[in-house]
């Protein structure tokens, strides 16, 4: 099975520190760009909990952890590309 691995409102939420500031400024999350950090690459093999990748926004950084155990399969931004709300990031088979 095929798991897309996308950037979350979760994610950019935490990792802005201006998330709660959006509608008083009407600036959009979806208009924020990350900076994506891998920690695993292609063909590695991955655990439930283990650390895919680190969004840089702003000046803090979120984590992305594996859902599920299987194999880093494909990477869709490479590492140090932009990143934004909803961005598939690569695809763990499980």
């Amino acid at each position: 099975m095929k798991i897309e691995i996308i950037v979350s409102e979760h994610i950019m939420k935490k990792v802005s520190p201006y998330a709660c500031e959006c509608q008083r400024t009407k600036i959009s999350m979806e208009e924020k760009t990350g900076i994506v950090f891998w920690r695993k690459k292609s063909g590695d093999i991955v655990e439930i909990g283990d650390l895919l990748c680190e969004i840089e926004l702003e000046k803090n950084i979120g984590e992305v952890k594996s859902a599920c155990a299987g194999r880093l399969a494909e990477q869709y931004i490479e590492d140090g590309g932009e990143c934004t709300l909803g961005s598939v990031l690569g695809i763990l088979e499980t």
